[in-house]
């Protein structure tokens, strides 16, 4: 069934799978077309403008976003920009019908995950969509966002215990999200190097030890429950204590 017409958003509903998408694109015939090609795999919101697919990202949980650049009441890259500081997390395909660099760097550095340039196939769009569904599922199934009285904040870099937040530098909250991501796991040194630092930077044992430290006296004032322990020569566990 297709064509439905939500009076809430102005916005069109495509039914058929499970897996939802919103679908931000002022061309009704592009639209039209892509919904038609997806709709087997997905139930598919399509809107024509930033203020009707506000209101359905408000109103729905969505498994990922596609979103044109160009739209009649503003751009695409401000919209991605505005839903990550608020928080939603829904991965996002930026579609730009300009192929210059600059374009593409500012969509990925406004909080989009993929782009493609138009024109494009429907079969990459397909396989672009299955790997951040992949991403998502596996960021869903590893990273915790919460362990015990610790929770993660991530569009403030922001670390709260007990719902406050705790005074941490860069490197530390860093350090600390990579520990709650794996928490009551083994994590190994050079794992927390790859979190904190770049790929070629050179971090002796001794700036991790210390960053620890850092980051076991901010849990204790914080009076968490939360531990780090040292398996020696190996890693830490972050644990709950008692």
């Amino acid at each position: 069934m297709t064509g439905i017409v939500e009076q809430k958003w102005s916005c069109m509903r495509v039914y058929s799978g499970e897996m939802r998408l919103l679908f931000v694109e002022d061309d009704q015939r592009l639209a039209q077309t892509l919904s038609h090609q997806l709709k087997k795999q997905y139930v598919i919101d399509v809107c024509g403008s930033i203020a009707t697919a506000e209101l359905a990202a408000e109103a729905n949980t969505y498994d990922v976003l596609i979103l044109d650049i160009s739209l009649p009441d503003g751009d695409g890259i401000s919209f991605a920009k505005e839903l990550r500081l608020r928080a939603i997390k829904t991965p996002i395909l930026m579609l730009t019908a300009n192929g210059e660099v600059f374009q593409k760097i500012s969509a990925l550095d406004s909080g989009a995950d993929d782009y493609m340039t138009k024109p494009f196939s429907v079969d990459e769009l397909r396989a672009r969509l299955r790997a951040l569904l992949r991403r998502k599922e596996h960021r869903q199934s590893e990273t915790p966002q919460a362990f015990a009285d610790l929770t993660i904040h991530p569009t403030q870099m922001n670390i709260l215990c007990n719902n406050s937040p705790l005074p941490l530098q860069k490197k530390d909250y860093m350090l600390l999200e990579c520990l709650i991501d794996h928490a009551e796991r083994l994590i190994s040194k050079t794992q927390l190097i790859e979190c904190a630092w770049d790929m070629n930077a050179e971090v002796s044992d001794n700036a991790i030890d210390t960053h620890i430290k850092t980051i076991r006296k901010i849990l204790v004032r914080a009076k968490s429950c939360v531990t780090i322990e040292t398996k020696k020569g190996v890693g830490f566990v972050l644990k709950k204590s008692g």
